[in-house]
Formats: C-alpha cells, sequence, structure tokens
C-alpha cells in the first residue's frame, strides 16, 4: 500500500511540473540592415547576387524587400539578384519587413568590352591598314585587337603621303579604341568627321585634302602640331590646343580662326581662306606668318593684331602684298617672315608672370637611389632643370628621377647589368618651371627650335654631381639632367677623357669620358625613354655614334673622317666604321658568327649623319631612329664598358664569353619593339648630334 501511496504522488509531482512552463521569450527586432558589396561594375547581360545583412543576426524577422530606381538599367529580384539590362547607373535598395531599414548598391552598367576591335571598324580601307598592322599590334598572337592592345597603339599612319592615289577612308570609326594614339595622319582621303574626344594622348594630327567641314579638338590639349590644310573647315578653335608649334591650316573656308594663347606657337600658315581679320597678339614665338589670300574687311587691306613696336614697320606699307623681314621688337632680335596686306600693331605684351620659388633650401640634397652591389661602382648622376620648390616639395621631382633611372635599365645589357651601377639624385631648385620668354631656370637649359638641341650650363651641372661624387669619380660618370618640357629634344655633351694625352694615343680603357646627357621629359615615358636611351645610354655611357643620316648622296667629308678617327683613339663609335669589307668591320667576328645570324647583321651604308663613306652593322637601331634595342656591336661595346669601369684593368675582354653572355641576355625593351616612329614624329626638329667638348671635364671646369 504504502508503495502504491508513493507512485501516485510522484506522478502527481510530475504532472503538475509539466504544466508549470517558462514564459515564452520576447521576439527580438531588426536594428540595420547592410548591402554588399555597396558598389557593383556590371556589363549588360551578367547578373550578380547581392547579400543584406541583419543586425542583431538573431532577429526574429529577416525578411527584406529589394527595390531597383532603374529597373530598366538594372532589375532586382526577390533573392537580390541583380540583371544588367543597359547602360547607365541604378540604386538597389534592400528595405526590411520588420523597422523599414534601407541599405543600397550603386550599380553601374556599360556596354560589354569587344574581345575585336576590329570587328567595330566598318569602313573596309580603314580595316584593311589595321589588318595590315597587326603583326605589329597583336602582342599576343591570337588574331583578334584586344581593347588594351588598341590602347597601346601610338602611330597610326594611314597612306599619308602628299602623292596617295590609293583607296580612300571614308570614316575612321573606330578610332575611339586607340586612346593611347599619338600621331595619327590619315591625309588624301574622304574622311568628312571625326570624333577624336577618346584620343586625349594625340599630338601630332595630319587630316589634310579630306571632307572635313568642322574638326573639335578641345579634348587634345597636348596636340602640338596640325595639318588641316584643304578641306572646307568654316570654323577652327584652337584656343583649348595650348601647347601647339605648327598650324597649317591653308586651303579651307575658314571665316573664324581662334589661335591658343602660349608661346609655344611658331608657325602659322592660313593663306587662301575667307578670314576678315586675324590676331596673333598672344602668339609670342611665332616665326613664320603667311595669311595672304584671305579677303580681309571687303576694303582692300587684311588687318594683323600683333605686338610689334609701330617703328619696325616699313615706311609707307601700302595695303599690298609685301614679304619682309620683321624684328619683333628690342628685347628679340628673332625674324618673322611674313606675308600679308596690312599690319595693325598694338602695344607689346606685358612682362609675363610665372610661378617663382622662394624656398631653396631642398637646393643640392643628394639622395642614393641604388647602390651598386658588384664591382666598384659605375656612378650615374641624375638632375632636372625647371623644376621649382612646389615640385620637388610635392614628390614630382623625385618621382621623375626614379622614372629615369628605371627608364636607363629597360635595355640590356644594361637591365642585367643593373647592379654594378650607383645612381644618385640631386635636387635642383629652379626660379620658374617653364623654358620661355624672360623665365629662368638653375641649368641655364635652352631649347632649339629649329632641331632636337639642348644646350645648357654644363659647369653648373658639374657643380651638382660634384655634391654627390667625389672629383676623382667624376672621370667616368655619366649626369642625366631632365628638362622639365613636353617637347621633344635630347643632346648628349661628351668630353674628351682626362687620362688622354696627345692624338694618336691609345687608351687602355675603351669609351672612357665624362658625359652630360639632356633630355626633355616629353609627353610621356614612353617619349622620354626613346632619348634617353638614345642620348644617355648611347652616346653618354657606350660612346656611341649615331647611325642615321640627313642626305643619301653626302659623302663624309675629310674633316669629318679626322674627327671621327680622333674620337676613335678614345675607344669611341665602335659601332659604326668607315670600310665596308665584311671581313674588316669592327663587327666582322659576329657577321661569321651564326649566334648572331638571326640579328640581322650586315654592312649597311648611312651613319654620323652621312649617306656615303659610313657603314653600320644593321638597318634599325636605337642609335639610328631611337627604336629596335641597341645592335650586337653596341651591346658588345656597353657589356665591355661596364665590366672594365667595375672591375678596372685587372678585367680582360673574351669576345668568346660576351657572345655566350649575350645570348643569354638578350631581349628588346617595350620602348624599343614600339613601331619605328618615322620623319613626321619629329617635325619640324630634326636630330642633333652630340657635343664633342675637345677638353677635359677638368680642364672646361677648372677655367
Amino acid at each position: 500500500m504504502k508503495r502504491l501511496v508513493c507512485l501516485f504522488a510522484t506522478a502527481v509531482v510530475l504532472i503538475v511540473s509539466s504544466c508549470i512552463r517558462d514564459p515564452e521569450p520576447e521576439p527580438v527586432d531588426v536594428v540595420s540592415v547592410s548591402v554588399s558589396p555597396t558598389t557593383l561594375n556590371m556589363e549588360i547581360g551578367a547578373t550578380s547576387t547581392l547579400a543584406a545583412t541583419i543586425l542583431p543576426s538573431n532577429a526574429a524577422n529577416k525578411a527584406v524587400i529589394w527595390t531597383s530606381d532603374a529597373p530598366a538599367v538594372a532589375a532586382v529580384d526577390a533573392d537580390g539578384t541583380v540583371t544588367a539590362l543597359a547602360s547607365g547607373s541604378a540604386t538597389i535598395t534592400a528595405a526590411t519587413v520588420d523597422g523599414g531599414f534601407e541599405a543600397g548598391c550603386v550599380v553601374t552598367v556599360t556596354e560589354p568590352e569587344p574581345d575585336n576591335i576590329l570587328a567595330l571598324i566598318p569602313d573596309p580601307v580603314f580595316l584593311e591598314f589595321c589588318l595590315s598592322e597587326m603583326g605589329e599590334w597583336d602582342t599576343d598572337g591570337n588574331g583578334a585587337l584586344s581593347p588594351a592592345e588598341a590602347a597601346s597603339v601610338e602611330f597610326i599612319l594611314c597612306g599619308n603621303e602628299d602623292d596617295y592615289t590609293g583607296p580612300k577612308i571614308a570614316s575612321l570609326e573606330g578610332i575611339q579604341y586607340f586612346t593611347g594614339v599619338h600621331t595619327l595622319y590619315f591625309g588624301n582621303h574622304s574622311v568628312t568627321s571625326i570624333d577624336l574626344s577618346n584620343n586625349t594622348e594625340l599630338t601630332d594630327l595630319e587630316c589634310y585634302n579630306n571632307g572635313l567641314s568642322s574638326i573639335d579638338l578641345s579634348d587634345n590639349p597636348k596636340l602640338l602640331y596640325l595639318y588641316c590644310w584643304g578641306n572646307p573647315l568654316a570654323e577652327l578653335d584652337l584656343s583649348a590646343n595650348t601647347r601647339l608649334e605648327s598650324i597649317v591650316c591653308r586651303d579651307n573656308r575658314l571665316t573664324s580662326l581662334i589661335l591658343p594663347e602660349n608661346d609655344t606657337l611658331m608657325e602659322l600658315l592660313c593663306q587662301n581662306n575667307l578670314l576678315s581679320s586675324l590676331d596673333i597678339s598672344q602668339s609670342f614665338m611665332l616665326t613664320i606668318l603667311r595669311c595672304d589670300g584671305n579677303p580681309g574687311d571687303g576694303v582692300s587691306t587684311f588687318p594683323v593684331s600683333a605686338w610689334f613696336d609701330t617703328g619696325s614697320i616699313p615706311s609707307g606699307w601700302a595695303p599690298s602684298r609685301y614679304e619682309y623681314d620683321l624684328q619683333k621688337g628690342s628685347w628679340d632680335s628673332n625674324g618673322l617672315e611674313i606675308t600679308v596686306d596690312y599690319i595693325q600693331t598694338v602695344p607689346p605684351p606685358p612682362d609675363p608672370v610665372y610661378y617663382t620659388s622662394t624656398d631653396y633650401s631642398a637646393d643640392g640634397r643628394v639622395t642614393l637611389l641604388q647602390q651598386a652591389v658588384e664591382g666598384a661602382g659605375i656612378d650615374i648622376v641624375l638632375m632636372g632643370d625647371g623644376y621649382s620648390d612646389r615640385l620637388i616639395a610635392d614628390g614630382t621631382y623625385a618621382r621623375t628621377m626614379d622614372e629615369a633611372m628605371e627608364i636607363f635599365f629597360t635595355e640590356e645589357p644594361y637591365r642585367s647589368l643593373r647592379g654594378m651601377f650607383n645612381v644618385w639624385s640631386v635636387d635642383v631648385v629652379s626660379p620658374n618651371e617653364l623654358f620661355a620668354w624672360k623665365s629662368s631656370t638653375a641649368l641655364g637649359c635652352r631649347l632649339e627650335e629649329a632641331d632636337t638641341g639642348v644646350y645648357g650650363n654644363n659647369e653648373a651641372c658639374m657643380e651638382y654631381a660634384l655634391k654627390a661624387i667625389s672629383d676623382d669619380r667624376m672621370d667616368n660618370a655619366l649626369i642625366i639632367v631632365t628638362v622639365n618640357d613636353p617637347s621633344w629634344h635630347g643632346t648628349c655633351h661628351l668630353y674628351k677623357p682626362t687620362n688622354y694625352m696627345d692624338y694618336p694615343t691609345t687608351l687602355v680603357t675603351p669609351g672612357d669620358g665624362f658625359a652630360i646627357a639632356y633630355q626633355s621629359l616629353g609627353e610621356n615615358p614612353y617619349q622620354r625613354g626613346l632619348f634617353l636611351h638614345h642620348e644617355a645610354n648611347g652616346h653618354g655611357f657606350a660612346k656611341l655614334a649615331d647611325e642615321y643620316w640627313f642626305d643619301d648622296d653626302a659623302t663624309i667629308s675629310p674633316d669629318a673622317v679626322e674627327d671621327y678617327r680622333r674620337v676613335s683613339a678614345f675607344g669611341w663609335y665602335t659601332n659604326i666604321d668607315l670600310t665596308s669589307d665584311p671581313g674588316q668591320v669592327k663587327w666582322w667576328r659576329m657577321l661569321v658568327d651564326p649566334r648572331f645570324s638571326w640579328q640581322g647583321l650586315g654592312v649597311y651604308e648611312g651613319g654620323l649623319v652621312w649617306g656615303r663613306g659610313v657603314w653600320r652593322s644593321t638597318e634599325n637601331s636605337i642609335m639610328l631612329d631611337n627604336t629596335g634595342g641597341f645592335n650586337a656591336p653596341s651591346r658588345e661595346a656597353i657589356y665591355r664598358r661596364i665590366h672594365q669601369l667595375a672591375y678596372g684593368p685587372a678585367w680582360e675582354y673574351d669576345y668568346e664569353t660576351f657572345a655566350a653572355w649575350d645570348m643569354a641576355h638578350y631581349s628588346v625593351s617595350p620602348y624599343s619593339r614600339a613601331q619605328t616612329l618615322g620623319a613626321g614624329a619629329v617635325k619640324p626638329r630634326g636630330h642633333t648630334p652630340p657635343v664633342v667638348i675637345p677638353k677635359s671635364w677638368r680642364e672646361v671646369f677648372n677655367e
């Protein structure tokens, strides 16, 4: 009985306890929502799923409602999957059901990137031209021109000969994908309109003898040369093109010509148009002007607003056509060849206002950019001219010097032997940043108008270099001066070796001598590299000769022969010879060495600026038109000099060792793989040979 009572009591307790439960917890409210990602770039047709994160993580109701503020651009479904439908922008919003909290993602939809730009070029003639260039443009060799490959094209030259009579291009549709093009030639075609708004790197445009009734160049601020004659252009606004140096717009129908306000325009040919007047009062550097054949003001004159002194105009100048060498005024003796009907003078311009440095505390500061890890160390000193205190303070100067160093070591053999060099940078603070009228720079660089010549204060360069290295290391040092100007200039100044006594004594170390290589900044690192490799790597360090020539029929003169023999005694100019005998030229061993047979070596006439009587080893090279890499004899000279300077007289040159090394290391940099520039790329300037100073740097510096 007791047992039954106990069991009954236990059952009662269990029943009672099971009926007493904990109270239900209160539901957790949503406090925030976030969407990931917050921005999204999509191409039309693509889908992507967004994620909504609810806080707190234990919220009772995590439901969200997805919406798009532009469903025609980007639609979203209930799961947050976005579908790109059209170009544009849309904001996708996730709103919580509990509390109405919102978060969003901005979606940008673009057209899909084409696989092959050639498929987007409708004009068959333009397409055929592009196909003919695919050997250069198609860098991955897949037979298609990708957007990246199109953007890297720098030169487009479409049958630009003056007497071109081939098939005519009617449309340049597709040019917008060639965003990196610098030089665009399509003279003597049938193009009636063109959009160059995407071609912001353009510096040289030749579009003469087409059917262009208008052309917008407002998005091409880097333009230097414009040759648009022989079109039905009615207006030409060049106010945005402040770097223009040469304009040839003759034989159009221009009623309005707006020139840029700059100090770089040197040539303007606008004859045979419908202009009633012309304002050149802001073109301070103009040296060639042709504006005859315009109707003028309807009377009998053609007013030209200029800034010449009244007294410089010939007395009795009647409203008829004259050509006169007109002086620009007492402060500038450059002549102006002018063909006009009448000149209306205005007062000379006021002195220009340039930014002027005030803080010279960084001037002369030395930075070691690279220290040699092999040999005794070969010294390169980098410096710049035209860099103010603000350009040094904001890091522009340092970046420019770093870039110069990196460009120097892109070509072989320099790239593989980089560890043998010390590279120094010396800060040079200039009063002004421009190389213009009444400006001032620390190194006094002067840029020639007729050619690529650069001339500076060499002794000032030496003084700055001596802040980085001792005078006993200056004998074979190379100074590289970057001129802060976006032009096409470069000249190397070579000094007689310090240990050279009397010609024709032969030096122990070929190629000795101090050098200063000036080169302009250029429009971009590519242009800068072309000049730096030619002037600094070629002339300055390796003492290589120019391999180009000016006149096909000009035979080297006796004086030039004597000059060549004199510098050859220094161990210079080993890349050219005065004999055409394959068994006697300096590179004869390479001609019979099968290891070099694929490099196009031979005996080619032309070099040292002469068309005849001088021979070089390859059709093209850096020392000819700045492209194609250093040819084998040049690489041999570079390899030899680097080792001789790094290891001294104890190092002995061996051809077999060099040849084996060269086969293992030879390559061509992106700078040299680029398409050959051709004559048009340097218009209107010509090459400038190196300046050979018949004294050592010590003699000049001590004087």
